[in-house]
Order: C-alpha cells, then sequence, then structure tokens
C-alpha cells in the first residue's frame, strides 16, 4: 500500500482535501477495482442498476408517507392549537376588559412599558391602576393578566392592544403612558 503525501495547499476544500488523501489509499483503490470487475458483467450490473433504482423507489415511498402524515397528523393538531389558543385568549380577553371597565370609576390608569417582571416596582398610589406592560414576547405570562396587588396588574403585549382598543382609548383622559424599558 503506497501512501502518496497529498499538498494541503493544493485544494479549496477540506473535503476535497479529504476526498484525494482517500483516494490514495488501498482501500479505495480496491473497492473501486471490484466495482469494475463486476460492472464488466452484464447480470451483476443490471443486479447493482435494479438495486439501484429499488433503493430510490424505498426513498421516495419514506419521503411521500413523512410529507403525507406530516400533512394529516401534525398539520391540524397545530391548526387545532393554534386556534384554541386564540380563543381561549379572546374569552379571556373580554372578560379583563369587562372587569377593567367595573374598575374604571374614581382610578386613573398608569400603562408602564417593561421588558422584564423584574423591573415591576409593584409601587402604586390607591388613587391609580397600574398596568405592567411585558414587552418581551418571550416572557412566561399566560393570556390572562396576572394581578400582582390590589391595583397592580401584569399583561403581555398581546393583551396590551385589546385593552387599549376596548377600554383606555374609550378613556383616553384617564390614561398616563410611561416607558422603562430603555431605563
Amino acid at each position: 500500500m503506497s501512501t502518496k503525501n497529498i499538498d494541503p495547499l493544493k485544494h479549496k476544500t477540506y473535503f476535497s482535501y479529504l476526498k484525494a488523501k482517500t483516494k490514495t489509499q488501498g482501500l479505495y483503490k480496491n473497492v473501486k477495482n471490484i466495482y469494475t470487475f463486476f460492472q464488466k458483467y452484464i447480470l451483476v450490473g443490471r443486479i447493482i442498476r435494479f438495486i439501484r433504482l429499488f433503493v430510490l423507489w424505498l426513498e421516495a415511498g419514506a419521503y411521500f408517507l413523512l410529507v403525507v402524515s406530516f400533512s394529516v397528523v401534525v398539520l391540524p393538531l397545530l391548526l387545532i392549537i393554534i386556534v384554541s389558543f386564540h380563543l381561549h385568549s379572546a374569552f379571556i380577553h373580554r372578560k379583563m376588559n369587562k372587569s377593567f371597565l367595573k374598575m374604571i370609576d374614581g382610578f386613573n390608569f398608569v400603562v408602564i412599558f417593561i421588558d422584564s417582571p423584574e423591573k415591576a416596582d409593584k409601587q402604586c398610589d390607591n388613587s391609580n391602576i397600574c398596568i405592567y406592560v411585558l414587552t418581551n414576547p418571550y416572557a412566561k405570562l399566560t393570556a390572562s393578566p396576572k394581578r400582582i396587588t390590589e391595583n397592580v396588574f401584569m399583561i403581555n403585549t398581546n393583551y396590551f392592544y385589546s385593552l387599549k382598543k376596548h377600554v383606555l382609548d374609550k378613556n383616553k383622559s384617564k390614561v398616563i403612558y410611561v416607558n422603562l424599558e430603555d431605563n
């Protein structure tokens, strides 16, 4: 077995270097010689071609089954989960909007935008309702508002837009917006 030194600088990629290195080894030459020996015989060549065709059909069938099972099982499940989450969120938002509308009398809303729950100081005077809007989309907060104290709530951004549309925009004179994200 003769091993020839391969110059790594003559190859553009690592793969081409490995390919050249493998070609100089005896095993590659032996396998190549055996393959060409079998190719000379028509029957063996046809058997090899049929085996390759059979493997290609098996791969195509496997891909087809994978795509069909994905589209029949996974996509409908994903769709059901997404729709049920949005329906649940809509009902929770409607219920919480009604509860905030009941709280409006005599109170001002202070809406404070924060990017992490640790920034919420949870201090609010009794004349205001503080709503901390968590702008981080990956925060661990559900669709429903989290009541921290009697007048302090923490909500996610998704619910904020529903609250703004149905409650805050109708009572603009009672709402103060504060952005603490940059601090």
